[in-house]
Order: structure tokens, then sequence, then C-alpha cells
């Protein structure tokens, strides 16, 4: 079965080489290391600020399933072909909102999430 991963933020190429992937979105947090950690996994390059750009992804016509992790599950949730048609979801450190606010006391500062962007 083929498998395609999301990632989230702080998630290392590394980890994905050992989920054993098919397929790896790149949101560009690491650039020019995922290739390095495992050659054998296609990766498919994406926009950090825009988690939805997910659905111009054409999944494959054979099962497949999907693990994804922290913001990736965002991606993995929202409405897309993705979703919809894989066999399999695997949510990893999935969660209902990241960002501190009012409803979200225990949240990540919108600063630092900011500063996430920058670096």
């Amino acid at each position: 079965m083929i498998r395609i991963v999301i990632p989230g933020w702080a998630m290392p190429p590394a980890l994905y080489a050992a989920l054993n992937p098919d397929v790896v979105f790149d949101y560009g947090f690491f650039p020019g290391s995922i290739e390095s950690a495992d050659a054998s996994f296609d990766v498919f390059p994406l926009d950090s600020t825009n988690p939805s750009a997910v659905m111009t992804f054409a999944p494959p016509k054979q099962p497949y399933e999907m693990v994804a992790h922290s913001m990736g599950a965002l991606a993995a949730l929202a409405r897309s072909p993705l979703r919809d048609n894989a066999e399999r979801v695997v949510i990893l450190g999935g969660f209902a909102k990241f960002a501190k606010s009012s409803d979200n006391p225990l949240g990540v500062p919108i600063s630092d999430i900011d500063a996430m962007f920058e670096n």
C-alpha cells in the first residue's frame, strides 16, 4: 500500500524516512535536507502558509494511507481528494487549535508562530 506523509513543524526528515513513505510533502522547513534523508520517496513541495494546497496533489488510484503530523493533520482532515480517497488516515499529534487565543489559553503565542515562519 502506498504511504503518503504530511508533516508538521519540527518533524525532521530522518523521521519521514523512518515512516517508510512513498510520498512526503515538503513545506520548506528543511530545504535541501529531505532528499538527503532518504532518496527512496518522492517529495511534493507545498507552501507552509497554505496547508490547503494539498488539494492540488492528485492522489494515487491504488489504495493508500496518509500519515499526518501536527499541522499536517489540518491538511489531512481538510475537505480534499487526499482525505476522501484514503483507505487509512493516521494522525500523529493532531490538535484542534495551535495558536493561543481567548478560547485556547494554553496555545502557542502568535509571536512564536510568526517566528516559526521567519526561520
